[in-house]
């Protein structure tokens, strides 16, 4: 394989050379060499007698034609070039830089090979884009495209980019031709250019632009004889201006440094003799900065540094902070690189960061070193504004490697197809293939360019996917005719996983240009891959940007997919989403019963004609006044009458046309007044099937339309309903409504319903009372609904009530709209007067309002019909109410109450109890007061057990602690069995119908104030205190928030002192001087075993947790439970059981050894326990054996201490000899299996982490 590297210059070296020599050898044909070696003058073409090239000569300069069109643009033959001596000739110096010649300003049109934008050259080798063809048409004829020339891309770089070219003025240095005159174009005006200073300037009649009437240009000063004389154009030494031009003016200066963040320390590149060096390296990041004005930079020189040579670059770029390229240059002599061009700006007090960055040669050699630095000397700028300070970037050394990545690329077969219908929406518009070389690649840019013949706009929403997977945003084609795609993002922006298309080494993926086709009839498109920076492909090995290739080449080749080309365009007729559709309103004016859309694709289409009519279940139906609307404005004649199954033909002039891109929306209006018409009918309009009637404004051809039906309407009727709403439910005794008191008070609720036909506006609604007046129950009668997403008041209320029965008619503040089919919900609302007796609604709930008696007027919103309606069903009334005298509560201990436990002395925060209160439906409950009661279980005990009692709500505190609880009994002062905490002056509220759950948190207390192995229990009962002066005995003080009535909780069985029957009570409470915790160790055995004569079948850990008194845990005795399915011994044999205090096993630290005797007979008694050997198949109950065994008498041979905060492994061994396969073992600890001591109570048997149930081991 080749490199890339070398084709690339072998490229432009044949490029060049072929170029000279091709025009070269025909000016050696018909120049003779000079006689006498006389001086050039200046403006002298000359060449040497050996050589072929041609030179431009001036001021000891020589300047370059680059090929033979750009000569024929400034001279007509060489018959003017002078032939001088070899040796001469090497006397002047080629001008760098700037020492190739360009194109002669109004000659021709130029182009770059691999880039369809067609320019104009202006003065100083500026370049304007032709943006269209109607542009190049208008200022150049229709034989615009015979003036197009294409500059190679090596060249390209000679030129500069300006401003897009109007359409309306020549631009500068045309040549015009007006009747008999001459003129030329500077600036938007005309300069006459005599027959002398024609020949002078050496104009070429063959370029001049013919203009009919030039009185648009002003006249300018006449071109003298040699103004346009100097085929350099200013660019060398001899000249700073333009010719024709006006000198710059002063701009800000700019100031060059190095970027803090430019590549420092130790660097390398990365290249592989075989498959090409590194892409896209950042060498050094350079500043500009800008003071007293903005600065346009033209051109900007980077020189090479390090060990290195020309070579060894392939490419060398400008790229601004994002990584857009700036400009690119191939072309390095001496180490320098030059970029000239609009390059960039530099606003004034700004600073912008410009990359230089290198594609690295492949044949760079080990060890070589580059860098690259730029001096203010080598920076141009417009205007005289002065240039300073410099950058030197790092050096980079070369590191050569044999299996550095890189990406194949190449169009994937089948090719586009050759034709496509406009319209077409998410069409593969080309597939390019990628295969990643040696290494792992991600393809993190792809740029396509479009060099087909369509406009920018035909194309859009372009994606691009990989197996339908869309990678980076939907875009649309650039107006230069590109799309760049960054496939480090998903289709949102966001950053992806991979961090771009992740390609495994030897891996071939695919990616899917897909667009919509909405434009271009008779042009084609065609996407291609033009320059090696168009796709960033990245090494994922050594971290670094690498070189893309031809398919199995190591080239870079230009792909380009083969041109597909749009048909004619097509128009597309459905029914809008937001058609008419389900019931329109009889005798309604001005209804749009159907609504289209049209689109166009490929090109604007128009419409002669169309013709419409209808499908109906009565074909005598007629409407009135059918018309077609066309984007709001009326298209065609009005039928004044259309029966039903008819068709009426409507007929456009040139006002039907739907432009692409824009589809248009079509209504049918029609008048349904007609007596033909009735409720329940159907309906629907359609288009006729057209023939012939329409046009496409590009292609001229004839379409024909299809028949589209819209939706079936039915006819319905306006006239709204009103009915009792289901949301709130009739009450009873059990679910009242309210309390006495009560405000606001909801005593109906009502919807009303528009008519299916069309909407109604609601202007008075009358409520009546049924049962009885209103004025002995209620107060405040109001109306309240739904307005602008807040609850109102609908009217003004009515305060006083009548003592008859009575309509209250409430004229709305502002009429209530109701949509057709929609509804409004509106509620009666009514204060409770404090005098309603509860026996007044207590004996049965009934109904208190009705809508009845034509009380609710309205008006349809379409066909303006009013009247009054009235309550639907055979009573007409509201919901039942039931007024209760006060609300309710309910106490109840918690599910979730801590379970019985041990505390500690000195624990802090430790939650005793739980329980719940629920309030009732009727009203909220107010608490403010609570209290709890203990029962501590010792004969002499101290109220002090607990102390800082706090009670929560969730995690919040509710009131304000306790210090301590109360002695019930007023003659006993420091001892008492039960005792009580009051939590006074609480603002608790429970709402109604909502249920709270209250944490009562207390302090343990210490030693000396209570001792070890007291027991307690909390309640929340009634009759806590016993003293002679008690007056209340409630524990929950609470009233209702609305009637003011006080509420004693149900739920709160039995009193004081409290018992077992004692229904809201917490569970007991062990208090110890520590607690000990009880584990399977991390280590212990479980599953697949061997057998063997001291086999571990048990660990566990227990540990003693940090107390206040730092009490140590002493250990006597561990009892086993033990489950097995292993086979009795032989009669008289015995099995041992050990228990060692660690997992070291010695006799030092066995504390227990039973032997297990099988030949042990009788019931299973205590006494037989520690003698079994477990067997199949028994039971307690049975002879022998028990199928468990609880070791009762497995007493520590000597106590284990566990001190505070620390634990202790127990290692279990047993002779497993008599195991079989399959068999199975379990040894686990039961509820009261650890016998041990807190250092005050003598034998605590408890531990709340038992039982504990055994891991299995299996045989």
């Amino acid at each position: 394989m080749n490199s890339i590297a070398k084709n690339a210059k072998q490229a432009l070296s044949s490029l060049v050379v072929t170029a000279t020599i091709l025009w070269s050898m025909g000016a050696s044909l018909i120049v003779a060499p000079l006689t006498a070696h006389a001086a050039p003058a200046e403006g002298s073409l000359i060449k040497a007698k050996e050589w072929d090239s041609v030179y431009y000569y001036k001021a000891g300069k020589r300047f370059t034609f680059v090929n033979l069109k750009t000569f024929k643009s400034w001279y007509k033959d060489f018959s003017s070039v002078k032939v001088i001596p070899s040796s001469e000739l090497q006397t002047y110096g080629l001008q760098s830089p700037g020492g190739n010649i360009v194109y002669r300003p109004g000659t021709r049109l130029v182009k770059i090979t691999t880039d369809p934008k067609v320019y104009a050259v202006t003065p100083g080798g500026s370049l304007r884009w032709v943006k269209d063809e109607a542009t190049a048409k208008a200022l150049y004829g229709n034989d615009w495209a015979k003036r197009v020339d294409d500059v190679p891309d090596a060249f390209f770089t000679n030129y500069s980019v300006g401003s897009d070219l109007s359409g309306t003025v020549l631009p500068d240095g045309s040549l015009v031709k007006s009747g008999s005159n001459w003129f030329y174009i500077e600036g938007g005006k005309k300069r006459a250019v005599s027959e002398a200073a024609f020949a002078s300037n050496s104009f070429n009649a063959a370029y001049a632009i013919s203009v009919a009437d030039v009185s648009a240009y002003a006249d300018g000063t006449a071109v003298g004889a040699a103004d346009f004389a100097d085929v350099a154009q200013g660019v060398g030494p001899g000249s700073t201006t333009t010719p024709g031009t006006t000198p710059p003016t002063a701009t800000g200066a700019l100031t060059v440094s190095l970027a803090s963040d430019s590549p420092s320390g130790t660097q390398s590149v990365v290249v592989d003799a075989t498959e090409g060096g590194q892409r896209m390296a950042k060498m050094a990041k350079v500043n500009f900065a800008a003071a007293g004005g903005d600065v346009k930079v033209t051109q900007v020189t980077a020189k090479r540094t390090g060990v290195s040579k020309d070579a060894d670059v392939d490419t060398l770029y400008l790229a601004d902070a994002s990584g857009k390229i700036l400009a690119k240059n191939t072309s390095f002599s001496s180490g320098v690189a030059v970029f000239s061009g609009a390059l960039f700006t530099v606003p004034a007090g700004q600073t912008v960061p410009v990359w230089i960055i290198e594609d690295v040669n492949k044949a760079s050699a080990a060890g070589s070193t580059q860098g690259w630095s730029v001096e203010a000397a080598g920076v141009k700028i417009e205007g005289t504004g002065a240039v300073t300070g410099s950058a030197a970037g790092n050096l980079f050394s070369v590191a050569v490697v044999t299996d550095l990545g890189q990406l194949e690329f190449a169009t994937s077969t089948p090719l586009s197809a050759a034709t496509v219908d406009a319209g077409k929406v998410g069409y593969t518009l080309g597939t390019f293939k990628y295969k990643a070389i040696d290494q792992e690649i991600l393809l993190k840019k792809v740029k396509f360019t479009q060099i087909g013949s369509i406009a920018t706009t035909d194309l859009q929403n372009l994606k691009l996917q990989v197996a339908g997977v869309q990678y980076d945003a939907t875009k649309q084609l650039g107006t230069d005719n590109t799309v760049t795609f960054d496939l480090t993002l998903d289709k949102d922006g966001k950053a992806n996983a991979d961090k771009g298309l992740k390609i495994l080494a030897g891996q071939t993926k695919f990616t899917d240009l897909v667009g919509d086709i909405v434009g271009g009839t008779n042009r084609n498109f065609k996407f291609s891959i033009q320059n090696e920076e168009d796709l960033v492909a990245f090494d994922n090995q050594y971290l670094v940007n690498v070189s893309t290739a031809g398919w199995n080449t190591n080239a870079f080749n230009v792909e380009t997919l083969a041109a597909t080309t749009i048909n004619t365009g097509a128009l597309t007729i459905t029914v809008a989403t937001d058609s008419a559709n389900g019931n329109v309103a009889t005798s309604a004016s001005g209804v749009t019963v159907a609504k289209y859309t049209f689109t166009a694709a490929g090109e604007d289409m128009k419409l002669t004609a169309l013709s419409a009519t209808t499908t109906a279940s009565d074909y005598t139906n007629i409407f009135k006044n059918v018309k077609l609307i066309l984007n709001g404005a009326q298209v065609g004649t009005t039928a004044t009458s259309l029966t039903a199954g008819v068709a009426n033909a409507y007929t456009f002039s040139n006002n039907f046309v739907v432009k692409v891109g824009k589809p248009a929306t079509l209504e049918i209006v029609a008048d349904l007044t007609d007596a033909t018409l009735a409720a329940n009918e159907t309906m629907a309009f359609q288009l006729v099937a057209g023939s012939s009637n329409g046009q496409g404004l590009v292609s001229l051809t004839n379409i024909s339309t299809t028949a589209v039906s819209a939706n079936t309407l039915t006819l319905k009727s306006g006239t709204p309903t009103v009915t009792k709403s289901n949301a709130m439910v009739d009450a009873t005794t059990v679910n009242p409504t309210g309390v006495i008191k009560d405000t606001d008070l909801t005593i109906g609720s009502f919807v009303i319903t528009a008519g299916s036909g069309e909407g109604a506006k609601i202007t008075s609604i009358g409520i009546q009372d049924y049962a009885a007046p209103l004025n002995g129950l209620f107060s405040r009668l109001r109306l309240r609904g739904l307005k602008d997403g807040k609850v109102v008041n609908l009217a003004p209320e009515v305060g006083t009530l009548s003592a008859a029965s009575s309509t209250y008619t409430f004229a709305l503040s502002d009429a209530i709209s109701v949509a057709k089919g929609g509804q409004f919900v509106f509620d009666v609302v009514a204060d409770v007067l404090s005098t309603t007796s509860s026996d007044n609604l207590s004996i049965a709930a009934y109904p208190v309002v009705q809508v009845k008696d034509a009380t609710v007027a309205y008006q349809t919103t379409d066909t303006g019909q009013s009247g009054t309606i009235a309550l639907t069903g055979t009573t007409g009334v509201g919901q039942s109410v039931f007024i209760a005298s006060k609300g309710s509560l309910v106490a109840a201990v918690s599910a979730d109450t801590p379970v019985a436990q041990q505390l500690v002395m000195g624990a802090t925060n430790q939650p005793l109890m739980k329980f719940k209160l629920t309030a009732g439906k009727s009203e909220d409950v107010s608490i403010t007061e609570l209290v709890t009661a203990a029962t501590i279980m010792a004969s002499t005990t101290p109220t002090g057990i607990i102390s800082n009692i706090r009670l929560y709500d969730g995690d919040l505190l509710v009131g304000s602690p306790v210090a301590g609880l109360i002695s019930s009994d007023a003659s006993a002062t420091t001892a008492t069995s039960t005792a009580y905490a009051k939590f006074p002056a609480l603002n608790i509220t429970i709402p109604k119908n909502t249920a709270k759950t209250y944490t009562i948190v207390a302090d343990v207390a210490t030693s000396p104030d209570i001792y070890s192995g007291l027991n307690f229990t909390m309640f929340v009962v009634n009759g806590y205190d016993t003293t002679a002066a008690a007056t209340n005995v409630q524990s929950v003080i609470a009233k209702g928030s609305k009637s003011g009535s006080t509420i004693n909780p149900t739920g709160i069985v039995g009193n004081f002192p409290p018992t077992g029957t004692t229904t809201v009570r917490g569970n007991m409470m062990s208090v110890y001087k520590t607690k000990l915790t009880v584990a399977h160790a991390a280590n212990a055995p479980s599953g697949a075993s061997s057998k063997g004569t001291d086999q571990v079948v048990a660990k566990f850990v227990i540990s003693n947790g940090a107390n206040k008194n730092s009490q140590a845990a002493t250990i006597s005795a561990m009892d086993l439970a033990l489950s097995t399915s292993i086979s009795q011994p032989a009669a008289g044999s015995a099995r041992t059981l050990r228990i060692y205090k660690t997992e070291q096993l010695s006799s030092t630290n066995q504390v227990n050894s039973t032997s297990l005797d099988a030949s042990v007979t009788g019931s299973a008694s205590a006494t037989n326990y520690d003698k079994c050997l477990l067997g199949p198949n028994r039971s307690e109950a049975s002879t022998g054996c028990p199928l468990f065994i609880r070791t009762t008498t497995n007493s520590f041979t000597s106590n284990v201490l566990v001190e505070a905060g620390t634990s202790q492994t127990f290692t279990i061994t047993l002779d497993t000899n008599d195991a079989s396969a399959n068999n199975t073992l379990t040894v686990g600890l039961a509820a009261g299996d650890i016998v041990w001591t807190d250092g005050y109570t003598a034998t605590i048997n408890s531990v709340d982490s038992l039982p504990l149930t055994g891991k299995t081991l299996t045989y």
